[in-house]
């Protein structure tokens, strides 16, 4: 009867420890490999920006933003491979409002000019934040 018992807790305890090492395993491919929840991220915040504007911002653009706010020096992550920023997994309201307010403020001359789609993303949120009140995002 003893050895029965000595037998169940050892598989109880075999198998807690196998289930916590497959938990930590499955987390770390989702939030490391797959950066998972910074695309939800990405995807939630788009969805706010055409909530916001719907007629000015299109689906594809307002993704192209929410990308390039999460991808700045300020909230994403150094990439595990290679140079440049991951997605943010978190980032919090005030810092979001001031990312897009930054983000919609047209390249200076002095500054180095980026690509073009960079500026057209720039302008089309400039005008959506405009059409809803904001004038001068500085």
């Amino acid at each position: 009867m003893l050895q029965t018992i000595d037998v169940l807790v050892g598989f109880a305890l075999v198998m807690l420890v196998l289930s916590a090492i497959v938990t930590m395993l499955v987390q770390w491919i989702v939030t490391t490999l797959r950066n998972l929840k910074g695309e939800m991220l990405k995807d939630s915040i788009a969805h706010l920006l055409c909530l916001v504007d719907r007629q000015g911002l299109t689906n594809e653009v307002a993704k192209d933003i929410a990308d390039r706010i999460l991808r700045d020096p300020l909230i994403g992550k150094k990439k595990l491979i290679g140079n440049g920023n991951d997605l943010a997994d978190a980032v919090h309201r005030e810092e979001l409002v001031k990312l897009l307010l930054d983000f919609a403020q047209p390249v200076t001359s002095g500054e180095s000019q980026g690509p073009q789609k960079d500026a057209s993303l720039r302008a089309a949120l400039f005008n959506s934040l405009k059409s809803n009140g904001i004038e001068e995002p500085a």
